[in-house]
């Protein structure tokens, strides 16, 4: 039970979350506009399985100047502290 609560609470954050992000302008300089460019944009899917049905689905996304690895780290460790196997 615990991990399906886990699953819908993330689910509904990044549904929050990408509405506020699509309502917030920002103005980008044009030196920040190339760093953005040429950085590594990283993106990690996750189907949540409870008792082998799909209950939740989510999409990370980052853009970062070093690797993804450490971003793909860092969601599987988020998921593995709920009780998730991460295969």
């Amino acid at each position: 039970m615990k991990k399906l609560l886990f699953a819908l609470i993330a689910t509904f954050g990044l549904c929050a979350s990408s509405m506020a992000a699509e309502k917030s302008t920002k103005l980008v300089s044009k030196e920040t506009a190339v760093k953005i460019e040429k950085a590594w944009k990283c993106t990690m899917s996750v189907t949540v399985y409870v008792n082998g049905d799909a209950v939740g689905y989510d999409v990370y996304h980052t853009t970062t100047n070093g690797s993804c690895h450490t971003f793909f780290k860092a969601i599987k460790k988020m998921y593995t502290d709920q009780g998730f196997s991460m295969n």
